[in-house]
């Protein structure tokens, strides 16, 4: 009797294991789930970033099952943003996403092989933008200067200048 039951187990467990494919049941969810589909994102704490600019970026995510949107997803079509330096993201059930931007902070306008690239606090080189005035920021020239505007930032910061 236990050599039937065994039998029968090991048969019921290849049957199952000969017709059972993940991809093809994953798929079939994300095509026929018309429920918990993203219709609004909302951002918030963004001073330099544009927010038409973010929304752009995650047009693509637009009307995809809240459940099936990683995190990941987002941060991936967000990574070439210029200020980004993180992200916090929030799932509202049942239809929205509210991301908050965590953006660096510019230093100075950096002079490099003729050109302007604006200098922030992650030492991110980003060409600068006409549209955007940053008249304020200390102009920064010389050799190394990136590396060595960060330093210098830092040491008057520790004297409370």
């Amino acid at each position: 009797m236990k050599k039937f039951y065994r039998i029968f187990l090991l048969i019921t467990i290849l049957v199952f294991l000969s017709t059972y494919n993940p991809n093809k049941f994953e798929a079939n969810i994300e095509n026929n789930n018309t429920f918990f589909q993203i219709k609004k994102i909302i951002i918030s704490n963004n001073l330099l970033i544009n927010k038409d600019h973010i929304l752009e970026k995650l047009n693509k995510i637009y009307d995809k099952n809240i459940f099936l949107i990683k995190r990941r997803d987002i941060e991936e079509s967000l990574q070439k943003v210029n200020f980004l330096k993180k992200i916090e993201v929030k799932k509202k059930y049942p239809d929205t996403i509210t991301i908050k931007i965590f953006e660096t902070k510019p230093l100075g306008i950096l002079f490099k092989d003729k050109t302007q690239y604006l200098l922030d606090s992650s030492l991110n080189l980003i060409e600068m933008d006409k549209n955007i005035d940053f008249a304020e920021l200390p102009n920064i020239i010389g050799n190394d200067a990136e590396n060595n505007i960060v330093n210098f930032l830092d040491q008057l910061e520790t004297n409370k200048f």
